[in-house]
């Protein structure tokens, strides 16, 4: 068990798992929460989704011994922004921190390094470096332009610097992740939470729109690093689904999705040259334009 640190300035986070069986991932993930997590003042509310395999209900059992932890049941189909817009209203944290239930923690500063972001004024929500299982980026920050969602640099290895050592640097993002995205509770319930319409994909990428269309920034860090053992095998999201149909109603071509990839990347994650932005000089008059003309 880690050392904790005694410290009356870190606000109180909560931290929401959301699972439904597979109790094998799920103690991988609290162990890592529980006993590998230096932050002086968190507690776990773990949100169960119709789990009924013996092994997770025995599990629960052994968990709720645990005075950090509260078990709290969502009976209705699966809905990933229903069941976190419920359990917001039962976080104790003004602070929360979404963590999917096949994340596990590497280092035990992870939390400390995203709430001191996080609790910036300016910052609306902020999102980790995740990796696959050998050691490659899954997450480090997401592109939302034009007819493109996608993670920068998915793929590259752990200790790549990338282009311009922006894998090393945070920085402001369209999006990030909600399988690890820690914010302040008053700005989630700013935004009226996750959209319910938008049941399995999205989600997360609307709830950072709406943030920052409300005026906060949303910052990826690298200096949380978190593994993310499923998404290998789960892949991108569909380009075409029914989730996706209804992002793309709500949003279109909205200036609040394309306005901060960095100009040095080209869409496909690779240096762009030149960088996507279109000069003072080569703009249309009052055309107030902040998109490339090329180079996508």
């Amino acid at each position: 068990m880690v050392a904790r640190t005694d410290n009356d300035e870190w606000p109180h986070v909560t931290i929401i798992v959301a699972t439904r069986d597979r109790s094998g991932l799920l103690r991988s993930c609290l162990a890592g929460l529980l006993h590998r997590t230096a932050y002086p003042s968190f507690d776990v509310l773990v949100v169960d989704n119709q789990s009924s395999e013996a092994a997770t209900l025995t599990y629960f059992d052994q968990i709720r011994c645990d005075s950090r932890v509260e078990i709290l049941p969502y009976a209705s189909t699966f809905n990933y922004s229903a069941i976190h817009n419920m359990a917001v209203k039962r976080t104790k944290g003004s602070v929360i921190a979404l963590i999917n239930n096949d994340i596990e923690v590497i280092a035990q500063d992870w939390l400390m390094e995203m709430v001191k972001i996080a609790n910036r004024r300016d910052v609306g929500a902020v999102g980790a470096k995740l990796l696959y299982s050998d050691d490659t980026v899954q997450h480090a920050g997401i592109v939302v332009e034009r007819a493109v969602i996608d993670h920068v640099l998915r793929g590259i290895s752990r200790v790549d610097s990338g282009p311009w050592d922006i894998a090393r640097l945070p920085q402001e993002f369209s999006a990030v992740t909600g399988a690890c995205l820690v914010m302040r509770r008053e700005i989630y319930e700013q935004v009226d939470g996750m959209n319910e319409i938008l049941a399995v994909e999205f989600n997360d990428i609307d709830l950072c729109l709406k943030v920052r269309r409300a005026g906060y920034r949303i910052i990826w860090t690298p200096r949380a690093e978190l593994y993310h053992w499923e998404s290998a095998s789960r892949g991108s999201a569909p380009r075409e689904s029914e989730d996706r149909r209804r992002f793309d109603e709500q949003w279109g071509q909205s200036d609040s999705i394309n306005t901060t990839t960095p100009i040095c990347l080209a869409l496909n994650h690779q240096l762009a040259f030149p960088p996507r932005v279109i000069w003072p000089w080569r703009q249309a008059p009052d055309s107030g334009s902040r998109l490339p003309a090329s180079n996508p």
